[in-house]
């Protein structure tokens, strides 16, 4: 019993405890994964798993220049796929994607999660001009 609690507390430690959403009472987890990317990196890995019922993630290009990112999913942290996404902010009809996602020079844009892996991440590719781009999300329990 007191391994198992071990387990689950250095679980919560590494990675964002889930929180109560106030206004809905639903379990959901912030999910952080680039916070202002000047140029190409991968950001940070992040556990979904138990929270991939709705995964949304928000884009968001502070500088004037261009740049895209992938979405990604692992079951393992350390091989990765593209992982399927729509556009869903003033998206008459939401299409599935796979791979890059282009983004424009002081834009922001809402992606959800199509597909389900146990890791994501979110690199940026390299950029044309000065981009500072952030993409934080949100994702709720099955």
């Amino acid at each position: 019993m007191f391994d198992f609690l071990r387990k689950l507390f250095h679980h919560t430690r590494r990675y964002a405890a889930p929180i109560v959403n106030p206004s809905s009472g639903q379990w959901t987890k912030s999910l952080v994964f680039q916070t202002s990317a000047t140029a190409a990196v991968n950001g940070a890995t992040v556990q979904v798993d138990g929270f991939n019922g709705a995964v949304m993630l928000e884009v968001v290009n502070g500088g004037a220049g261009t740049t895209t990112v992938t979405p990604q999913g692992s079951m393992d942290g350390t091989n990765w796929y593209s992982l399927g996404y729509q556009r869903i902010d003033g998206q008459a009809a939401p299409a599935r994607a796979v791979g890059a996602f282009a983004v424009g020079a002081t834009s922001r844009a809402i992606l959800q999660v199509l597909d389900y892996y146990e890791f994501l991440q979110v690199p940026t590719g390299t950029p044309t001009g000065s981009v500072s781009v952030s993409v934080t999300g949100v994702a709720v329990p099955l």
